[in-house]
């Protein structure tokens, strides 16, 4: 206080009424009369304003016709940063700040003058006219239009949300991150304009315009030509991991995994076969002469046989056994590296020849 009266002492008598005399006879504001005559500090020129008998002690507000308010809503909108706008339609920074917050929360409606006849401290409008505020009844019309517009591209917006950008359709349009915010602009700009979606979804148009650019690339280009010759060359044998081994790319393989899935590279893997000794039709089973009695009172009275799979450290190999139950003798037996009916009757032919004339014994196999 006491600075502001060291200051208020540096003007003179014809510098204070000059200033006051300005701010009276013109719409300017305060700080545009500050700005105009390069003096006084802004809380100064309120300090002699108050001081004069037709402001009874109280400072008179402008009020600030309708259609300014919006201009300035267009040109923060179309990207004009607050400041310039302000300075162009001349008007404070803090009222075009405070137009635009209350515009994204209340749309135009919002923005309508509280009090048409607003209190000025016991002044006539006829003492000091500080531009038109007569607003018609056409405004609310328009405010009631406009509102309906922003309903309208809201209901737009969450209906795109959960296919684009696969959220909840609960989902706060403006929690969205800004590339997020950009699909959906893009999905639904053909039938709204630019300016209303990036007012709903509160992203400035130079990040719109950034992330659009940017959406269309793929900065995986080149990578995916690459992966495709790769698997190219294997013949279709390469999975996802040797293609990454083969490339020696400092990616990781979840993004040569997504490429190749993307391109409809999928390495071809031989089908599991399960092991069948006989294919082709097949014969009624013999009858089950043995039933499960595995003893013999003599020799050459039953015999058993199967094959055994045996796994070596170079590939299988298969042994065609047969066992005599009376002792438990391997009476013959054939080895092989597959289990075909050549390995089983080489063996059953070796086992005859040691048979005696009169024997006929049971072979049972599984």
């Amino acid at each position: 206080m006491e600075t502001e009266r060291k200051v208020s002492r540096m003007f003179s008598l014809e510098e204070r009424s000059r200033a006051v005399e300005l701010y009276l006879t013109t719409p300017m504001t305060t700080a545009q009369v500050v700005e105009c005559l390069g003096y006084p500090t802004r809380q100064c020129l309120e300090r002699w304003l108050a001081m004069d008998p037709r402001y009874a002690g109280r400072m008179a507000k402008p009020i600030i016709p309708l259609e300014t308010r919006r201009k300035a809503i267009e040109l923060v909108l179309g990207g004009m940063q607050q400041k310039q706008a302000a300075k162009q339609l001349g008007v404070s920074v803090g009222a075009v700040h405070n137009w635009v917050r209350a515009y994204r929360r209340g749309g135009m409606a919002a923005l309508q003058p509280r009090n048409q006849n607003a209190a000025q401290g016991g002044k006539s409008a006829s003492v000091r006219p500080r531009g038109g505020a007569d607003a018609g009844g056409g405004d609310d019309v328009e405010a009631l239009r406009r509102r309906v517009e922003e309903l309208e591209l809201e209901n737009a917006l969450m209906r795109e949300v959960v296919e684009v950008v696969k959220k909840d359709p609960g989902a706060d349009l403006r929690r969205l991150s800004n590339r997020e915010k950009t699909m959906l602009i893009d999905r639904v700009r053909p039938r709204y304009s630019l300016r209303s979606m990036a007012c709903l979804l509160r992203i400035a148009p130079s990040s719109y315009h950034y992330h659009h650019a940017r959406i269309g690339v793929d900065k995986y280009a080149g990578l995916r030509a690459r992966v495709a010759r790769a698997f190219a060359d294997s013949k279709g044998r390469y999975g996802y991991r040797r293609v990454k081994a083969a490339l020696g790319t400092g990616v990781s393989e979840k993004v040569i995994r997504r490429l190749m899935a993307e391109g409809g590279l999928s390495a071809h893997v031989p089908k599991r076969r399960r092991y069948s000794s006989y294919e082709g039709e097949t014969t009624p089973a013999p009858g089950n002469l043995v039933n499960r009695d595995f003893t013999a009172e003599r020799p050459n009275e039953k015999w058993l046989t199967d094959i055994t799979e045996i796994k070596a450290s170079d590939g299988k190999v298969y042994l065609s056994p047969m066992i005599d139950c009376h002792d438990g003798k391997i009476v013959a037996y054939t080895a092989g590296f597959h289990p075909n009916a050549e390995l089983a009757n080489r063996m059953l032919a070796e086992a005859a020849e040691t048979l005696p004339d009169n024997a006929r014994p049971v072979v049972h196999s599984d």
